[in-house]
């Protein structure tokens, strides 16, 4: 991976830059706990950074959709 977009996903998996996209209200499966979670994620590059409460240059609230 390039060094730029390793800093750029980097940033946005700390807060300390926004995600392109933050996902709220997301049904998640966890593979392994075998569970849904419901959860918020954030998405940089097209890549997920991490789930928790981020900020996005756009937020959609996907309502507990799987």
């Amino acid at each position: 991976m390039v060094g730029y977009l390793r800093k750029e996903l980097l940033g946005a998996a700390l807060g300390d830059e926004p995600c392109d996209i933050v996902f709220r209200n997301a049904n998640v499966f966890n593979p392994f706990s075998c569970t849904w979670e419901l959860c918020d994620f954030g998405v940089k590059d097209g890549i997920v950074v991490g789930k928790g409460d981020y900020k996005g240059e756009e937020e959609t609230d996907l309502g507990g959709a799987k």
